[in-house]
């Protein structure tokens, strides 16, 4: 399932790239520290630049700003920074297969201690902080142990930091203050794409 939306960024140098992909991708994308630590040049191959107005296509937009480290996301398939226990699973079970496993960017993600474990509290209803992961290795014996019910118990977090994430809420007030806060940091506009998603909205509203 899924679909496509708009992905945006803008270097430090404040050039714009824009471009279309899926929804079924885009999560592990920012899940890497060569875009934690700044480098945009490995988003760049494919994206086109552009000097147009930028604006959600279709299930919504991805804006990763540069210039002041903020991630800014009006979609509702992914917070980007969370793991999942099939990410240390024997073999590959997600899709598109990555082409290597485990993957390169999650060891390094775990050796820059980028990445915690968290568990579910019955009592607090919610995941709370369980453990910093130390290896992937330790974490593949550790959930290939224990039963799968017992593994979906378990979340991962990756810290994106010092990258700020803004979620917009998938309403007309979400899509107001994305475009808004486009504006006030210098972004042109495309008006039309927009108005093609407000329009989407009015209707589910």
């Amino acid at each position: 399932m899924g679909g496509t939306v708009n992905w945006t960024l803008r270097t430090e140098d404040g050039s714009v790239f824009s471009r279309q992909g899926h929804t079924n991708v885009f999560g592990w994308k920012f899940q890497d520290l060569k875009f934690i630590e700044g480098d945009s040049s490995f988003f760049q191959n494919g994206w086109r630049k552009t000097d147009m107005g930028v604006g959600p296509v279709g299930y919504g937009m991805i804006l990763a700003d540069y210039r002041n480290r903020t991630l800014r996301s009006l979609q509702g398939y992914t917070d980007f920074v969370s793991l999942f226990c099939l990410d240390f699973a024997d073999e590959p079970m997600v899709y598109p297969a990555p082409s290597e496993w485990p993957e390169k960017r999650l060891i390094d993600l775990i050796q820059a201690g980028r990445v915690t474990r968290k568990k579910w509290d019955r009592d607090q209803k919610k995941f709370v902080i369980s453990t910093g992961v130390s290896s992937w290795e330790k974490e593949n014996s550790f959930l290939t142990s224990v039963s799968f019910r017992v593994a979906q118990l378990y979340q991962y977090t990756v810290d994106l930091s010092p990258w700020t994430i803004v979620h917009y809420p998938e309403s007309l007030k979400g899509l107001d203050n994305l475009r808004q806060d486009l504006l006030d940091t210098g972004f042109e506009i495309g008006q039309a794409e927009f108005d093609q998603m407000r329009s989407e909205l009015e209707d589910d509203e």
